[in-house]
């Protein structure tokens, strides 16, 4: 049976969220629905919970395997899907009542292969609409340009995809790499004909968990971190190179925000192997596009030395001196 819409959820150590998590789904204003839930080999509950709530509502599938990750656990779920369109969601989402209803009306009255939303995080205050609020159409072009300038959000739960136009074009998630929501919609946005987006009505309340994969990667495993953002980096600028090169320096932008993010986390660590590698590399690109780097000063929240200190000094002693700024901080 095909219904309008398939919600796809990877589940890994989600006993505690997922449950509402659904209930937020079966709540929703449109009940014309599957959810797919992809239990991504937890060894908590939260396979048995998945379970327990397809007993009690034959629109939900549970589909049990081996842990592989929340991209191959998406795409298990995108194999398994009959929507006409989907819509992915995290394990600790919660949507709003007219979330689902809001965003396929977007996608389908104006015959789009993507509609986007926004989202507020739980604890916020609720967000009242603004007298200004209206629906903005975009183009492949325009749609990308607002994604890397981040007035668009990067994530994926707060859109509807159709179906067609991701199987047409190759789009899946990329396995094995962390941050992947932005490879996704960066293929997605630069393919897409047609984008609706909703610049200030918020459709999906978002939960922030200190335990979860995006937030404790950086520390547990930073060197997976660190290349697998530079993989991401790389790939999103060859993205752009090739589809719309007057976007380039927008990318490149981007680009050197998040180097000097990856900066901050290996003087952290004050582990000298990375230096030697990843550090090389990063300030190697950082003086390649120095006039790139220069601009992006204020943005990135750096002083003129910071960035002279950059594009100046060797590595290795960029890596002593901010290792112990860092520590100074520290102990103060």
């Amino acid at each position: 049976m095909n219904c309008q819409l398939s919600i796809i959820i990877p589940v890994y150590q989600a006993e505690k969220y997922i449950e509402d998590t659904v209930a937020s789904v079966c709540k929703q204003e449109l009940q014309d629905w599957e959810l797919i839930l992809v239990n991504d080999g937890s060894t908590d509950c939260s396979g048995d919970i998945c379970d327990a709530l397809a007993q009690n509502d034959d629109r939900i599938t549970v589909i049990h395997q081996s842990n592989l990750g929340q991209s191959a656990a998406r795409n298990r779920g995108m194999e398994r899907a009959r929507g006409e369109y989907l819509f992915f969601m995290d394990n600790d989402d919660l949507l709003e009542p007219k979330a689902l209803t809001v965003l396929l009306n977007d996608i389908r009255q104006n015959k789009a292969d993507v509609a986007a939303g926004s989202y507020r995080v739980l604890d916020d205050m609720p967000v009242e609409a603004k007298p200004d609020e209206k629906l903005v159409f975009c183009n492949s072009a325009l749609a990308t340009e607002k994604l890397l300038t981040r007035e668009m959000d990067i994530y994926i739960w707060t859109k509807i995809y159709r179906r067609e136009f991701l199987n047409d074009n190759g789009i899946v998630f990329e396995e094995g790499r962390s941050d992947e929501d932005f490879l996704f919609n960066t293929q997605v946005m630069i393919c897409a004909q047609k984008i609706t987006w909703r610049n200030s009505v918020v459709v999906c309340r978002y939960r922030v968990r200190s335990d979860s994969a995006c937030r404790t990667l950086p520390t547990t495993k930073l060197y997976k971190y660190i290349a697998d953002t530079l993989y991401r980096l790389e790939k999103t600028e060859n993205m752009i190179m090739r589809s719309f090169p007057n976007l380039i320096s927008l990318a490149r932008k981007q680009t050197v925000f998040y180097l000097y993010i990856l900066i901050g986390r290996i003087s952290e660590s004050g582990n000298s192997d990375y230096h030697q590698t990843q550090y090389g590399k990063i300030i190697k690109y950082l003086r390649y596009h120095w006039q790139v780097t220069l601009e992006c000063r204020k943005y990135c929240g750096k002083s003129w030395g910071g960035v002279l200190m950059t594009l100046l000094l060797p590595a290795h002693w960029q890596f002593v001196l901010r290792r112990s700024q860092f520590l100074h901080n520290f102990r103060r």
